[in-house]
C-alpha cells in the first residue's frame, strides 16, 4: 500500500485518486500528508506550481492533512480536510 510505505518513510503522498485517499485520510489520520488532484491536464506546469505553493504554504504542518488542489482556479475545489 502506497500510504503505508509513505508513512514508514515519513513522506507525503501526491495522488489523483481523490476518493480512495479521502477515505484513507479518515481511517489513517496519522499519515504525513496527502495531496490530491483531480487529473493532470495540458497545464501541468501550472498545476505543478500550484502543488508546490500549497506544500510550501503548509510549511512543515502537512502531517495529518489532506489538501486537494483543483486543476484550474475556476475548477470547483473539493473540501480539504485536516485531522
Amino acid at each position: 500500500m502506497v500510504l503505508q510505505l509513505a508513512m514508514e518513510r515519513r513522506r507525503a503522498v501526491l495522488t489523483a485518486d481523490v476518493s480512495d485517499y479521502r477515505q484513507l485520510h479518515r481511517k489513517t489520520p496519522w499519515h504525513y500528508g496527502i495531496v490530491t488532484i483531480k487529473r493532470i491536464g495540458p497545464n501541468y506546469k501550472q498545476l505543478a506550481k500550484r502543488i508546490d505553493e500549497q506544500i510550501k504554504a503548509a510549511a512543515g504542518k502537512l502531517k495529518g492533512k489532506l489538501i486537494h488542489i483543483p486543476l484550474l482556479p475556476d475548477d470547483p475545489p473539493e473540501e480539504s480536510e485536516s485531522q
